[in-house]
């Protein structure tokens, strides 16, 4: 439709019309910086926009729609202003090759491939962004980049709301994200940054999910109110999760599975539909200086290997505060205990755990049970069956 590709200065491409071109709408080549505004720009055959070499400029206030690969493509070295454009029903934004864009505060919306793709060594700033019912994922995030995505609102989107995956790492940092039918945001691979100070709810799968080889850190988020996990750390992740609250989660509110290794410090985490934090499988790590209360399953339970809990307070529940399952290894050390209506902590048959230093009081039952089996809590029993449960008690301890 229009290239721009010569060192030419004040081009200014404002109020025009483009469709159906059977090459790229705006092409934008070399070191220019033009403004690209105010343009109505649809169903092109290739991208809508396209910057690349050492391009700069701005594109503001644009409608682009229906173009079947990237809605606006910047890659090479470009370092152009993406800036209060809609840009809907298409391929997005792409992000690739050593392009450092500011994309700030567009309306990205009904996207049929993810709606912002960063790639290779791209290092953008993504800020102010409303992105939202996308067919695929609302942002991706793959091989070496390090964005920096702030200040955003993503929801409803089909797919993840935010993968990171390959080698890259960015900052994940205050950005509002809620009601999705997948994953809030997903960790995969050998992926690393940080993920600060976001708000996620609503999201039908884990809230934030931990996979792969990932060592990203999750801090001074909160996560509430989701259908499933609040953080699910699986494969042989290696996480650090510092400082988040976590409530109102319908699973457990921190699941580790695998042989998982993370650290877990000093969160707050409560009145969640399920365990409080829950390690399965050959899960490791250390769990420590957290505030775990309000659950009505286990507030920390114990798989099979040898996670290790210091210093956290564990309080006020309808069942057990500590639950040591299977053959599990654990080091409970120097944590607080009180208000459980089951003992405070509790050991399986075949359980080997290190349990030292503790503080229990103000429990209805013992505060240390080694049984066989783990009573069912109340809420999971038949109210005929809840008058049982003194008895049943007695005739395990008795045992």
């Amino acid at each position: 439709g229009i290239s721009v590709n010569a060192q030419v200065q004040n081009v200014r491409l404002v109020e025009n019309y483009l469709c159906g071109n059977a090459a790229v709408q705006i092409l934008i080549e070399g070191s220019v910086a033009p403004l690209v505004q105010a343009n109505t720009i649809h169903n092109g055959r290739a991208q809508g926009i396209r910057c690349s070499g050492e391009a700069k400029g701005m594109i503001k206030g644009n409608e682009l729609w229906g173009h079947p690969t990237k809605q606006i493509q910047v890659w090479g070295k470009a370092s152009t202003t993406v800036q209060g454009n809609t840009i809907r029903g298409g391929g997005g934004i792409g992000v690739k090759a050593e392009a450092r864009p500011t994309i700030d505060g567009n309306t990205l919306d009904g996207n049929r491939r993810s709606q912002i793709t960063i790639t290779d060594s791209a290092v953008p700033v993504i800020k102010n962004n409303n992105i939202r019912d996308g067919s695929c994922c609302g942002i991706v995030v793959a091989g070496m980049a390090r964005p920096t995505v702030n200040g955003n609102t993503l929801h409803d989107n089909y797919g993840t709301q935010i993968r990171i995956e390959d080698r890259s790492a960015p900052l994940i940092q205050r950005n509002t994200i809620r009601d999705g039918s997948d994953v809030g945001i997903e960790c995969s691979q050998d992926a690393k940054g940080s993920i600060k100070r976001n708000e996620l709810w609503g999201h039908q799968k884990a809230q934030i999910e931990v996979r792969g080889d990932a060592c990203t850190t999750v801090q001074g988020n909160t996560i509430r109110d989701g259908g499933a996990s609040g953080i699910l750390v699986t494969d042989r992740a290696r996480p650090t999760i510092d400082g988040n609250t976590l409530y109102g989660n319908k699973a457990s509110q921190i699941y580790i599975k695998y042989r998982a290794e993370p650290v877990i410090q000093g969160n707050e985490i409560h009145d969640g539909g399920h365990d409080g934090i829950a390690c399965d499988e050959y899960a490791k790590g250390v769990i420590k200086d957290n505030e775990v209360w309000e659950h009505p399953d286990d507030k920390l339970r114990c798989g099979a290997m040898r996670p290790q809990r210091w210093s956290n307070m564990i309080h006020d529940g309808g069942f057990v505060g500590i639950a040591v399952k299977d053959k599990a290894k654990p080091k409970v050390v120097g944590n607080t205990l009180y208000g459980h209506s089951v003992p405070q902590i509790w050991t399986a048959e075949g359980a080997e755990p290190v349990i030292q230093g503790n503080r229990m009081h103000d429990d209805t039952e013992e505060g240390i049970d080694f049984w066989d089996r783990l009573p069912t809590p109340q809420s999971a029993q038949p109210e005929e069956d809840q008058a049982e449960m003194p008895q049943a008690n007695k005739r395990a301890r008795q045992k």
